[in-house]
């Protein structure tokens, strides 16, 4: 028999709906949730972040829990083909994906364009280009800007640099430096510097061709040596060179071995290939790789404690695990160097990044804040060193199948895998990056340049970089990278380093995608540069700023002038240099420069090279970079020029007009930014 509810006194709306808000909410989210659904496939499911260019419509490849809902879509659709018997061409074809793409890219020495281990990664999100012999990521095809402005400044930019040729050079510290000496800035400090050469940090210089410095630059390096493991004298340097000036740097390095007489005491091995580097930017870089970089777990056995280096792995790992409470890796000393052996970041994939939290234990608080005032020099060692090493690593690297084989033991779907003694031990080098480690200062906050560097062995850049974007970080490819260059006030080669050889290529290159571009408008729809007096309209002619000739148009200048003031353009960009070129009278410059000449020269001595063989300096075809903050509204176009104004009188009328849209302009006096 059915009894109807008693209602005993009235009923309180307000305890009523709080005692079924889970309810209520419930219903609210799948109401949203399902009319999102209706307007989106299973495909378009996935974050823009991690969108491809063109998704795979393989059932196989979709997560499990959308699978349902797409053999759901694809029945909709239209009937899949039947596919009829393999064709011969097919069964000539590579048996496995791997080797096809073996196949296709090149090699060191072949003539074809390179892949790096992320391509196939890349090629399926980001506009690729064939560029210094490579095919690499120009800029993402979601064309989300702000995105990328976002994560550089609040989260991180991932960028994978493994272009950057690195090259080995193996002997005693003395012999290196003796050779190193006449081929790099010599103002700067030097190679075998005592805070460059006990190899807990990253050096940085400019490459010039023999006894030129400071003209006849070749393009900006970086160095790091070996931390020494033992009593021996042998030691090794790996320098990162510029992909679009390798060529030109390896036989400035071969003939400065040659003529220091190193030939027999310093070798050079090719590395490029061989060493994998990631560059992390933006102030969340330090705690995305604590969520990804798990290391090593010692046991109790006292030998196991000891790797190949003679290190103790719980001394770096120590101070890595005290960092993860760090804000941003800009509080570091200037290109810090840690290194470590982690864990297989494969096994506890996908991986995500933690809150922000501002609750730090006061035990590793202190460690912390004696890490940052005195950062021990003994915890850069690491067996990435070790080619033998580096080798066995990448020949027993376990399949994923087995991984995955592993993962369908666990009682409960998606448990991490445990860590077990056949995983494989990946030895890296964390290198912190930021302003301070850079020659020259920039303009934007340390917390955004700061970032890391990941040096990797061959065969595991795949690997760490899901794992990495994952967790959140956002891809940049080469145009992303000029533009927080630019944003940050840094000089980027090869753009912004006129002079050079690689600058030079560069240019012409521009040049001629301009002028084509340009000419397939018809005549009644392009810019007529002529008309206004404008000869080199698609081209940057900074050798009209050191031509002898005396016509006032800048662009009036023959092509044989032009030519031949551009082959001896140098930038002036020592910082030492600049800092004592803005203490003299610019108004004497014939005293200013021989005080730099004076400068120069001591520094020449100081390397115990002869300076009298140098080559002489001609400072009417320097230059100096500098850069243009705009005080009203305007956008520069590519190729602007920049005119002097000397009438007073006309210079008012410029800037009266610019004050009817900005009456704040101060109209008196010329203002330079």
């Amino acid at each position: 028999e059915h009894k109807a509810p008693k209602v005993s006194g009235p009923l309180d709306v307000v305890e009523f709906v709080q005692a079924r808000a889970f309810e209520i909410n419930a219903m609210e989210s799948s109401i949203k949730t399902a009319s999102v659904a209706l307007n989106h496939l299973a495909f378009q499911s996935l974050p823009r972040g991690l969108r491809r260019r063109a998704a795979s419509h393989n059932i196989k490849r979709i997560p499990v829990k959308l699978r349902e809902k797409a053999k759901a879509e694809t029945l909709k659709g239209t009937p899949p083909k039947r596919t009829g018997p393999p064709t011969r061409r097919k069964k000539r074809r590579a048996a496995t994906i791997v080797e096809e793409y073996l196949r296709r890219q090149g090699t060191p020495l072949s003539g074809t364009k390179r892949w790096l281990e992320t391509h196939i990664w890349h090629a399926k999100r980001m506009h690729m280009k064939n560029i210094w012999g490579y095919r690499l990521a120009d800029h993402p095809n979601d064309k989300s800007l702000r995105a990328t402005y976002r994560a550089f400044s609040h989260l991180s930019i991932l960028h994978d640099a493994s272009y950057m040729g690195c090259v080995q050079l193996e002997g005693t510290d003395e012999a290196i430096a003796r050779m190193l000496a006449p081929v790099v800035d010599v103002t700067l400090p030097s190679v075998a510097s005592q805070r460059y050469l006990k190899g807990h940090r990253l050096g940085h210089s400019v490459l010039h061709h023999n006894m030129c410095y400071p003209q006849k630059a070749i393009g900006p390096i970086t160095f790091l040596w070996q931390q020494q493991q033992d009593t021996s004298s042998s030691r090794k340097l790996w320098m990162w060179i510029h992909p679009a000036s390798f060529e030109e740097a390896w036989k400035c390095l071969t003939e400065s071995q040659e003529q220091t007489g190193q030939t027999k005491s310093v070798a050079l091995t090719d590395l490029r290939d061989e060493i994998l580097m990631f560059e992390l930017t933006g102030p969340r870089s330090t705690a995305l790789l604590h969520a990804i970089l798990d290391t090593v777990i010692t046991n109790n056995d006292k030998q196991d404690d000891i790797n190949a280096t003679g290190l103790s792995k719980d001394k770096a790992s120590e101070v890595w695990s005290v960092l993860k409470h760090l804000r941003s890796s800009s509080s570091l000393p200037a290109g810090a160097i840690l290194g470590l052996n982690v864990q297989d970041p494969r096994l506890k994939f996908p991986q995500k990044l933690p809150r922000r939290s501002n609750i730090i234990p006061e035990q590793e608080q202190t460690q912390m804040q004696k890490y940052l005032a005195d950062w021990p020099d003994d915890i850069a060692k690491s067996d990435i060193w070790n080619e033998s090493i580096r080798q066995e690593l990448r020949n027993n690297k376990i399949p994923e199948k087995d991984l995955n084989a592993r993962r369908n033991k666990n009682l409960l779907p998606g448990t991490k895998l445990k860590f077990t003694s056949d995983d494989a031990k990946i030895p890296i080098l964390l290198v912190q990056r930021g302003t301070a480690s850079q020659t020259n200062k920039t303009l934007s906050s340390p917390e955004f340049d700061a970032g890391w560097n990941i040096i990797l062995p061959k065969g595991w850049g795949v690997s760490f970089w899901k794992s990495l974007v994952f967790a959140g970080c956002r891809t940049a490819g080469l145009r992303e990278q000029r533009t927080m260059a630019f944003e940050s006030g840094k000089a980027y080669y090869p753009y912004d380093f006129v002079g050079t050889t690689a600058y030079d290529v560069w240019k012409s290159e521009q040049r001629t995608v301009l002028e084509e571009a340009w000419k397939r408008k018809p005549p009644a729809k392009r810019f007529n540069f002529e008309k206004v007096g404008i000869q080199n309209p698609f081209d940057t002619n900074f050798s009209s700023l050191v031509s002898s000739s005396e016509a006032d148009d800048v662009d009036m200048l023959s092509g044989s002038q032009s030519r031949s003031a551009t082959e001896n353009l140098w930038i002036l960009s020592s910082q030492p240099v600049l800092n004592a070129l803005s203490t003299l009278d610019i108004l004497d410059s014939d005293v200013s420069f021989n005080k730099i000449t004076t400068m120069i020269d001591e520094s020449y001595r100081k390397r115990q090279l002869d300076a009298s063989k140098r080559v002489a300096i001609d400072f009417s075809t320097a230059l100096v970079r500098i850069r243009i903050i705009l005080l009203n509204r305007g956008t520069p176009s590519v190729n602007g020029r920049i005119y002097i104004i000397p009438n007073s009188e006309e210079y008012a009328k410029h800037v009266g007009r610019n004050s009817e849209r900005d009456e704040d302009v101060d109209m008196e006096t010329p203002q330079v930014a």
